[in-house]
């Protein structure tokens, strides 16, 4: 891949994270109907409260937080510099995620329960490292490994560790291979399709983790729910009576994906995506960062881009994030 691509998909996976995080900012946490009595339909930017039209969440700042950690260890996992760094965000009161993430902090029983719930929110950490292990492909093992390392200061439930994974790899075929990817077939229908082989690599995941715990609601039987509805073309609305569209990693990653796959390279995919209300902000900012890997940065319009909170900031880490990967891929070398 020449890096004039790599920056272009870079470039478009943090941008749309922060576009879809932004257009589902203000239904967060509504219902379908209260997002239609009070918008119709999200066509684009809206504030809500103190926050201004096309600001982001903790989705999108727990991301970038993790791409600076990442420039600053030259491309390898640094829990030391990524836990002060987010330490530093919180104590300075400038961090927008929704609940604590550092074990050393005391947790109730209602709070604990809030953070499992919550899960799903500091999935995007893990998507700076999709985008540096895309070009040198690392095995499904590695990335999990990764995705590991990376949320166990964000996570009590281990087997979201999972979820991140779906999305990571997934986040990283697309920058890989989105060039031979040229019908839904090939990303999601056929035996080998991309979806196939992540429903194959979370069974065998499950397996493992069956032989220490039971786990009662699967990812991988979800993710084939997903593909099966989306073989059959339903609805978006259908498929979230079906999966549920709250915060938890179990029913926000298929529904991003579900969302993606109905529009895999257009900007209405996101904008149906925060209509839904619920787990907006995560479940458009996921779509908006997948359809950025598959399709570059020019899936968002201009204007739109320019209206998003520090674009310019983000276009920068995009680049210096290519840039670091093409330097590692020359050298042949990645650090897990």
């Amino acid at each position: 891949m020449n890096p004039e691509t790599l920056e272009d998909k870079f470039c478009g996976c943090l941008l749309g994270l922060a576009c879809g995080d932004a257009m589902g900012m203000p239904t967060e946490g509504l219902s379908p109907y209260e997002v239609w009595l009070k918008y119709q339909k999200i066509d684009g930017f809206y504030g809500k409260g103190s926050k201004n039209a096309g600001s982001y969440t903790g989705v999108t700042q727990l991301a970038l937080l993790e791409c600076v950690t990442m420039i600053a260890s030259n491309g390898s996992i640094n829990q030391k510099i990524s836990s002060e760094k987010l330490l530093d965000t919180k104590k300075r009161g400038k961090y927008r995620w929704r609940s604590p993430f550092d074990r050393g902090l005391e947790r109730s029983a209602e709070i604990q329960t809030r953070v499992a719930e919550d899960d799903a929110e500091f999935i995007s950490r893990c998507l700076p490292f999709a985008l540096l292990s895309s070009p040198n492909l690392p095995d499904e093992e590695g990335l999990l490994k990764a995705c590991k390392e990376i949320s166990s200061l964000s996570t009590i439930d281990r087997y979201a560790i999972l979820s991140a994974f779906a999305i990571t790899w997934v986040s990283k075929e697309l920058i890989r291979n989105s060039s031979a990817m040229e019908s839904l077939d090939e990303l999601c229908l056929s035996d080998n399709s991309m979806i196939s082989r992540l429903i194959d690599i979370c069974r065998q995941v499950e397996c493992i983790i069956e032989k220490k715990e039971k786990i009662q609601d699967k990812l991988s039987i979800r993710l084939q729910q997903m593909r099966t509805k989306v073989d059959q073309d339903r609805s978006l609305e259908e498929f979230v009576g079906i999966n549920g569209n709250s915060w938890r990693h179990i029913e926000a990653v298929p529904l991003s994906l579900f969302c993606f796959l109905k529009g895999s390279d257009d900007l209405d995919s996101v904008k149906n995506a925060a209509t839904l209300g619920g787990a907006s902000s995560f479940v458009a900012g996921m779509t908006g960062a997948l359809v950025g890997c598959y399709s570059g940065l020019g899936f968002i319009p201009e204007d739109t881009r320019n209206s998003i909170e520090g674009q310019g900031s983000i276009m920068e880490l995009s680049r210096r994030l290519s840039s670091l990967a093409c330097t590692k891929l020359e050298k042949q070398e990645f650090s897990l």
